[in-house]
C-alpha cells in the first residue's frame, strides 16, 4: 500500500473551505460585509439581506460598499464636528 500524504498545513489567513473544496474569499467576504451592515442598525440589516442574496458578488460589490459608506457616514453614526 503506498503512502499517504496529506494536505500541507496552510500558512497565513486560512479561508474556510468551500462546498468544492478550495479556499475561496467570496463567501466570507460577502459575510463580513454583511456583518458590518448589521451593525448599524434596521437601514444596515436591509442593507446585509441584499447583500447576502447578491448573485453577483464579485461583479457588484462595489455598489454595496458605497451604500455602506454612506450609511456609515451618516448622521445616525458620525460624530459630531
Amino acid at each position: 500500500m503506498p503512502p499517504t500524504t496529506s494536505p500541507p498545513t496552510p500558512e497565513g489567513v486560512a479561508f474556510p473551505l468551500d462546498a468544492k473544496g478550495t479556499r475561496a474569499t467570496t463567501a466570507a467576504g460577502q459575510a463580513v460585509w454583511a456583518a458590518a451592515a448589521r451593525a448599524l442598525g434596521p437601514d444596515g440589516e436591509a442593507l446585509a439581506q441584499q447583500l447576502t442574496a447578491e448573485k453577483d458578488w464579485r461583479h457588484k460589490y462595489d455598489g454595496y460598499a458605497t451604500r455602506l459608506t454612506e450609511l456609515q457616514a451618516g448622521p445616525a453614526h458620525s460624530l459630531p464636528c
